[in-house]
């Protein structure tokens, strides 16, 4: 019997005060709504997995269970920064195998991504910078000494990645509009924006799983609109064409199943993580235009309709999560009998 624990933190902005120990110091464990449910489909005859929740009142975190895996789901740096921090520094004295350590969940951050990926054949990585500017002023300065010019998108780091406090400006004497924002020191991603529309103009975003060793289609979802979050959105202005659209979307796990994608691989070996999802645009020549790298993305989110996934495809991704872990066991043990 494999154990596993998961870790989940509460968001820097979640008001809730979770009480970590009970009266007698043991740890609770707790089922939490809207952890990632990667590990909920493996088999419970050989699997079991209990979950922890770090945030809220900073009391002992003392694991009293026998483990062989742990798996960080903390996946945001800016939405759960203290919990991460929590589990940054529980990690160094912990000696267990990570899924997803959390000493490389920074890498996702939009500004390090770039950083990391920019210099990758075949990859078009959009210029981003982190910045906490105090005035309007002063975002504008810093965009000038970066030679970062419009188009771009402005977004709040921390912000529900489902719904972000962001918008896009496309003219430079348009500057103003970006008063929406407060500007109070707190941090925001500017990205270079890249009009992405296929020469039918929609515009198609791509995700990929990676999972250990193994890089799967995820979706590909077609929309009239750049702003792509789920197929119920996307797909209302598509009319007449739907039918096909859906079809070309189905096409894209067949397409994608056995074939090697370099870029994928090359951003997979940069960003060290074990299991996240790769959202993108690939164009007619291959070249692909990185969005984002999600840690929380799953097959089982409501982003595509019911039905899109059969069943050997959920297969295939419940045997790859299956081996990522087993495979991260196994390369533990390895280390420790050198």
């Amino acid at each position: 019997m494999v154990t596993i624990l998961q870790l989940a933190g509460l968001s820097d902005r979640d008001e809730v005060l979770l009480i970590n120990t009970d009266q007698n110091g043991q740890k609770r464990f707790l089922e939490i709504d809207k952890v990632s449910p990667l590990l909920e489909p493996l088999n419970p005859r050989r699997f079991r997995h209990k979950k922890l929740l770090y945030g809220g009142v900073k009391n002992s975190t003392n694991v009293d269970i026998q483990l062989n895996l742990v798996y960080n789901s903390i996946s945001d740096p800016d939405r759960c920064s203290r919990a991460l921090e929590r589990v940054q520094n529980a990690a160094k004295q912990n000696p267990f195998p990570f899924i997803n350590h959390p000493d490389l969940i920074p890498n996702v951050r939009a500004d390090r991504l770039y950083e990391l990926t920019k210099g990758i054949d075949g990859v078009i990585s959009p210029k981003c910078l982190r910045v906490t500017p105090r005035s309007l002023a002063e975002l504008q300065e810093t965009l000038r000494q970066n030679s970062l010019t419009v188009p771009f998108i402005v977004k709040e780091a921390g912000t529900d990645p489902e719904s972000p406090n962001s918008f896009l400006l496309k003219e430079a004497d348009a500057f103003h509009k970006l008063e929406r924002f407060a500007f109070d020191g707190r941090a925001y991603y500017v990205t270079q924006f890249y009009d992405y529309r296929s020469p039918d103009s929609l515009y198609r975003k791509h995700r990929f799983f990676v999972m250990g060793n193994k890089i799967l289609p995820g979706h590909l979802i077609v929309s009239t609109q750049w702003h792509i979050v789920d197929d119920r959105t996307a797909h209302k202005a598509l009319g007449e064409t739907l039918f096909d659209i859906e079809k070309e979307e189905k096409a894209f796990l067949k397409t994608y199943q056995k074939k090697r994608v370099p870029a994928l691989l090359a951003i997979k070996e940069k960003i060290g993580l074990d299991f996240f999802a790769i959202d993108c645009h690939i164009d007619a020549n291959g070249e692909l235009l990185l969005f984002n790298i999600d840690c929380e993305a799953h097959y089982f989110e409501r982003v595509k309709e019911h039905g899109y996934y059969n069943d050997k495809q959920i297969q295939r991704y419940n045997e790859a999560v299956e081996s990522m872990i087993l495979n991260k066991i196994k390369e533990s043990d390895r280390q420790r009998h050198v």
